[in-house]
């Protein structure tokens, strides 16, 4: 159909938006690149549209970058951006994130993209820190804010399906929408979750695997599940209705309601990793570490984290309170692929 070329390394992660704007694009080279859509989605023709390599330190100087971006190749604005000291490079190299995969993503409504393998400096010769970007659709040109505090490379980023009721109070969101997105980023040692309404997480789990963390999948606003190069998933689960109230469909804004309209008929937090007739004929390796993530619709959402290993010992203890922990017993997942349907 169309091949995007540029990269002069290769591409780890790549993002379609829910619309058929745009593709984003990124890679080890240090830059994203951005591709819009001139024809339409019934036969949609992308063309490069940004890229993305430096930031300024200013909020002024960030539009002049802009428009020497659009005007000059990328070594012209490299040797620009280092004799005038005015801008750092966003993104992170193979030595700072020894990974194969760099996974980003757009929002399901489209309203703005999450970039991994970021990094992050406030003034020249301030040490950078690693951090997510975040680009508004309505400007893919320089990153509307950035989610700080990992101590590894976040590698992937992955939003949560459904949309919630706004809450009544008055807040200081992180994104102004007339809904709440949640959404989950991971390092190689850590899963932080996130709502738009704070830049603050909803919580932390760490520790749960033995190698790095490769990707991650929401089903539903029920379940996270985690993969890893250690052959191992885990899953995260919260309880109903802690993110807030499911919005329905019909309540949506107009042009996004295509996107989920086929959401209300499906029951997304039903899925077969739970299912009770699970086959017993299984080997030691087949456990499978289940990490359970319960948010109490309590007196400040007190959150506990708990993973129980085959020896039904947790390696993460509540944060907060004086509550018991809450054990269960390891799902076994058979060696041979399982019946999805349930032998129905």
């Amino acid at each position: 159909m169309q091949r995007l070329e540029g990269h002069k390394k290769t591409v780890q992660g790549c993002a379609i938006d829910p619309f058929m704007k745009y593709i984003v694009t990124v890679s080890p080279d240090r830059t994203a690149r951005v591709y819009k859509n001139t024809k339409g989605k019934a036969l949609p023709q992308f063309y490069i549209h940004h890229i993305l390599k430096y930031r300024s330190y200013s909020k002024k100087e960030d539009a002049a970058m802009v428009d020497i971006r659009q005007e000059n190749d990328e070594e012209s604005l490299s040797s620009l951006a280092h004799e005038h000291k005015q801008a750092h490079i966003m993104f992170a190299g193979e030595s700072e994130c020894p990974a194969f995969q760099r996974r980003i993503a757009w929002s399901p409504d489209g309203s703005f993209l999450l970039l991994t393998g970021s990094i992050f400096k406030s003034a020249p010769g301030v040490k950078p820190i690693f951090t997510v970007y975040a680009f508004s659709r309505k400007n893919l040109s320089r990153p509307a804010f950035h989610l700080p505090g990992f101590e590894k490379c976040p590698l992937v980023a992955r939003f949560c399906p459904c949309l919630f009721v706004k809450p009544a109070a008055q807040i200081q969101e992180m994104v102004d929408l007339p809904y709440v997105m949640v959404f989950a980023v991971a390092s190689m040692d850590v899963v932080a979750i996130y709502s738009t309404l704070s830049v603050c997480p909803l919580a932390v789990v760490r520790n749960v695997h033995y190698h790095s963390i490769t990707d991650l999948a929401f089903s539903g606003d029920r379940y996270l599940l985690i993969s890893s190069s250690d052959g191992y998933c885990s899953v995260v689960r919260f309880d109903e209705g802690v993110f807030g109230k499911r919005m329905r469909t019909e309540d949506m804004p107009a042009q996004i309601q295509p996107f989920f309209k086929d959401y209300d008929k499906t029951n997304p937090n039903n899925i077969s990793l739970f299912a009770k007739n699970t086959p017993t004929s299984v080997t030691s390796t087949s456990f499978l570490a289940i990490v359970v993530a319960t948010f109490k619709s309590e007196k400040n959402k007190e959150l506990q984290l708990v993973q129980e290993t085959e020896r039904g010992e947790p390696l993460l203890r509540p944060q907060t309170g004086s509550k018991k922990v809450r054990k269960i017993v390891p799902t076994m997942v058979a060696s041979e692929p399982m019946d999805v349907d349930g032998g129905e």
